[in-house]
């Protein structure tokens, strides 16, 4: 082999090597810049959907302590008809309802018309009585003390909201309640509860809409680790055993509970639906 054929492979090499060294260099460089622009992207959308949950759930709250110091619950609460003795399932229907109690109901489902995430507002008192809208099933015994929502309310002595859980309305589907207790006209404890139930599906909705780049999404979960939105496994189209709202992480499919765990420690690349997904958590 000539010498200038030799230095011209040398050189051809060289730059071959060189290409190779940029290339990787800027594939490097691209995979870092797109990391950065999730880490970026992702922290900006889970706080604009932390704010607005927030603020949903403090409106809620708001609105529930507004509705308690209302004249129509103040003068209603002590007198509202009690279904205890009831040993099967049974609708109470609002427009039958005595007057007072009845005008307590036609504010109430003004109130879910007017908040359609609002699945069901109602009002309970010590001595068992319950007045709903809009009109649904209620279980035999129904009872608003011994209820969740109801205890909670009474021992916080304020405004809270319940864990999720799978309600047993007629409606069904995983909710959360806003429930604020009503002080008693005698000044001690309470007379009774006002509660608002949440359609964690309505709730997803109204956060389903914010996407992290083409096809991520944002999945909420609440301090016990439930689920409260997930775009992707909930609707109608979804059967009810592969729905997640309501769940915990130990409830989901072992491939779902592996990946939301890792995306805690940071950000992580997973394995959920049989792809791969960058994954972090705010």
């Amino acid at each position: 082999m000539k010498i200038r054929t030799k230095v011209m492979l040398a050189i051809m090499l060289a730059v071959a090597l060189s290409i190779i060294g940029v290339t990787v260099m800027v594939s490097h460089e691209m995979n870092k810049a797109f990391i950065n622009n999730f880490r970026s992207s992702s922290k900006a959308q889970l706080d604009r959907m932390n704010a607005f949950v927030e603020n949903f759930f403090e409106t809620a709250m708001a609105t529930a302590d507004f509705f308690v110091a209302s004249p129509l619950v103040q003068n209603n609460v002590e007198h509202l008809t009690s279904y205890v003795d009831r040993k099967e399932d049974y609708t109470p229907v609002g427009a039958g309802l005595p007057d007072g109690e009845r005008d307590l109901y036609e504010e109430l489902l003004r109130l879910t018309k007017k908040f359609p995430a609002y699945a069901l507002a109602y009002v309970g008192n010590k001595q068992g009585g319950f007045t709903q809208a809009p009109d649904d099933q209620l279980s035999p015994g129904y009872n608003p003390p011994q209820r969740p929502w109801y205890k909670d309310a009474v021992k916080a002595g304020k405004a809270v909201v319940t864990e999720a859980y799978i309600s047993d309305s007629a409606q069904g589907g995983a909710v959360c309640t806003v429930a604020a207790p009503i002080p008693a006209a005698n000044g001690s404890g309470f007379a009774g509860v006002v509660g608002f139930d949440i359609s964690l599906d309505t709730l997803t909705r109204e956060t389903g809409s914010v996407t992290v780049g083409k096809t991520g999404y944002v999945l909420m979960l609440d301090s016990l680790g439930q689920v409260i939105s997930d775009p992707r496994h909930s609707g109608k189209d979804i059967s009810e055993d592969k729905r997640w709202l309501g769940k915990k992480i130990d409830e989901l499919p072992a491939e779902a509970a592996k990946a939301l765990t890792s995306a805690k420690n940071g950000q992580q690349e997973v394995s959920l639906d049989g792809r791969q997904w960058l994954a972090s958590a705010d």
